[in-house]
């Protein structure tokens, strides 16, 4: 009954996932950043590193539109004149 065959399809190649195969090909860049994001994507999965690198794009967003703003507003002049008669207390 049996035919032969050690057990595996020949007409069927060992399909690996298209996220296993990026992050071979990220880790084979040898570039440190890209071999981390491939690293990540073997360990966590593909949809954390995209979430963490939506997450790190979108803080630097939000850090650049509130430092826009708060460089907009007006300059005021730090000085501390107490009054008369005024102690210090501890």
């Amino acid at each position: 009954m049996s035919n032969g065959s050690s057990g595996a399809d020949p007409e069927k190649p060992n399909k690996q996932p298209i996220a296993d195969r990026i992050a071979e090909v990220l880790i084979d860049t040898e570039f440190y950043p890209l071999v981390l994001i491939g690293k990540g994507i073997k360990r966590f999965g593909p949809w954390i590193v995209v979430a963490f690198l939506l997450g790190v794009a979108f803080t630097s967003l939000y850090s650049r539109i509130i430092g826009k703003y708060l460089s907009s507003l007006c300059k005021l002049d730090h000085v501390i004149a107490p009054k008369e008669g005024f102690e210090a207390q501890l």
